[in-house]
């Protein structure tokens, strides 16, 4: 694989990205001195091109705007080089993605215009699902019983809005494909975009099944699928494919979740139905009931996928050089940094009672940005720094939580607010950046 073939020559991290309190000093202005004033360009960058970098006629020093362009830059120049030569990669498809997802859209496919952009679909696909689902969580604060009914309509709404995500997210490569506009920025998007669905579609199912009424597995269940869908990036790093598992892999969580929604639409007792018991186990202090059967059979899956994936990881890393080792275990690590905060919150938190879909969002949400993170170094083959400092926050709230120095519920909404700004600037700055290196527009295409 291509991507594997530059995997022994990683840039040194610290000449890969630019400070981010710096990336974002003169983003407005850089942004109104490239739209309003580009006719003045020419005579501006002669005055600035000398010594010193200030006009000559002033005494106080001064950016020019191609200076503040490189300050906003998240990837480097050697960087950008080795991006424009990435090919995305996946090492195998699930059975239920082979046998019928990927024939069904690529007849699916067919069916769109040459002229409409994969990104476009990308977009239309998140907005089907993140919407819904952000409107659920929103509403199902507890998943419990105590939250707000939604009725059986909303349910299967629900469902056919996850239905339409997995289609458009699958169709999305093969129209990129099909027009021959393959892009490092489309792999960007699309995975960016799955980053933040991952938490809301765990989060959505614990709302369906009521896992709030056993807050373990509250807290279990999105943090394990969370950390799946960073390991298949990590595998991805590590041998240059994206693969988790042959049997099982995230179309098949999917399709699972979408089935829990139009069950609980159509069943007459709703939600309520998951909470009926099933069996009685005299060594398990409670009884069985259908909800711990819906998700006793993903975790075992899930067990299986992480099993496969470190295995077919460690076989890789083995024949690697000694020196490159720790390199290639940084995102693992990066992940153990983060389980370990997370669920000792959740275990200690006071407000996981009341508010746990907020405690996972917000803890999820710095996982969303390391997955970002490793999708650029992946993509320009740049080696992986395992103590990132929005590691922090997860400590930070474990902290808060023992002693209580602040309110949790104010904290808690800051960090998420916060991370969903820094997020979203950061991101738009790498699009930014690979829009004007690759020359290609976001939203429409050249050719086709």
């Amino acid at each position: 694989m291509e991507a594997a073939a530059h995997r022994g020559h990683r840039i040194d991290p610290n000449r890969c990205f630019s400070d981010d309190i710096l990336n974002l000093t003169f983003g407005c202005e850089v942004a109104f001195n490239a739209q309003t004033h580009h006719s003045q360009s020419t005579r501006v960058h002669s005055l600035l091109d000398v010594p010193g970098g200030q006009i000559a006629s002033s005494s106080r020093p001064r950016a020019s705007a191609r200076q503040k362009a490189a300050a906003m830059d998240i990837i480097n120049s050697a960087q950008l080089k080795v991006l424009s030569k990435h090919k995305y990669s996946v090492g195998g498809q699930s059975w239920l993605e082979r046998v019928f997802l990927s024939p069904f859209c690529n007849i699916l496919v067919e069916m769109f215009p040459r002229w409409l952009a994969p990104n476009v679909i990308t977009f239309i696909g998140a907005l089907c699902f993140v919407v819904p689902g952000c409107y659920l969580v929103f509403h199902t604060p507890t998943a419990t019983l105590s939250d707000d009914k939604m009725p059986g309509a909303f349910w299967l709404t629900l469902s056919v809005c996850c239905l339409a995500y997995q289609l458009l997210d699958c169709i999305d490569g093969k129209q990129a494909r099909r027009t021959g506009n393959s892009s490092p920025l489309g792999e960007f998007l699309d995975h960016g975009i799955d980053a933040f669905a991952t938490i809301i579609l765990p989060l959505s199912a614990a709302s369906c099944a009521l896992l709030g009424e056993v807050p373990l597995m509250h807290a279990m269940a999105p943090v394990a699928a969370i950390s799946l869908f960073f390991m298949a990036h990590w595998h991805s790093y590590v041998a240059g494919t994206m693969h988790v598992n042959s049997m099982v892999d995230v179309e098949e969580a999917r399709t699972y979740f979408t089935m829990l929604f139009i069950l609980n639409g159509l069943h007459p007792m709703g939600r309520g139905f998951f909470l009926q018991e099933i069996a009685v186990v005299p060594w398990l202090p409670m009884p069985l009931t259908v909800r711990d059967l819906f998700f006793a059979i993903p975790a075992v899956f899930i067990a299986i996928s992480f099993a496969t994936c470190v295995l077919r990881c460690e076989g890789v890393i083995a024949q690697r050089p000694a020196s490159e080792r720790l390199e290639l275990h940084a995102p693992l690590i990066q992940l153990a940094l983060w389980i370990i905060p997370t669920l000792l919150t959740c275990v200690t938190s006071q407000l996981f009672r009341s508010h746990p879909q907020l405690i996972i969002s917000t803890l999820g949400l710095v996982m969303v940005h390391l997955v970002h993170r490793l999708l650029v170094m992946n993509m320009c083959k740049s080696k992986v720094q395992p103590f990132h400092p929005i590691l922090a926050i997860p400590y930070v709230l474990f902290l808060n939580s023992v002693m209580l120095v602040t309110p949790e519920h104010s904290l808690f909404v800051f960090f998420l607010v916060a991370q969903l700004v820094y997020i979203l600037i950061w991101s738009a700055l790498v699009i930014r950046q690979l829009l004007t290196y690759l020359n290609i527009s976001l939203c429409t295409i050249s050719s086709w």
